[in-house]
């Protein structure tokens, strides 16, 4: 009569274990990945929220009402008396993507013109 470290220990068996463990690992892999990603979620919608705020809060260093919310490239652009801001809101440790640090660089770089088209 086979024991069970005999059952345990046969070749079928442990390939069977195996599986069955590999099978739990890539369904708690799954849930971290889906855990993970709704996380990304709601730190992106916590952003947005945070971004459209701003420029109603006391540390804005602008007059909201000269503020227009773009969302995309850019939050936004402060129309001053004597200037024009780009404004790019961040939260956490998030930072500026490609496309933004572009936009920065060619408005560091005085590369931003005025062009007025009539129809």
């Amino acid at each position: 009569m086979p024991t069970l470290i005999g059952i345990l220990l046969h070749p079928v068996t442990l390939i069977v274990i195996i599986l069955a463990l590999l099978y739990i690992l890539m369904r708690f892999w799954k849930e971290i990945a889906k855990l993970k990603s709704e996380k990304k979620s709601i730190s992106v919608i916590h952003g947005q929220n945070i971004e459209e705020l701003i420029p109603f809060s006391k540390n804005f260093l602008y007059d909201y009402r000269n503020f227009k919310f773009i969302g995309a490239p850019v939050d936004g652009i402060v129309f001053n008396d004597n200037k024009i801001v780009f404004v790019e809101i961040k939260t956490g440790s998030s930072r500026l993507n490609n496309k933004q640090e572009k936009i920065k660089n060619l408005v560091e770089n005085k590369e931003v013109y005025w062009e007025e088209i009539k129809v």
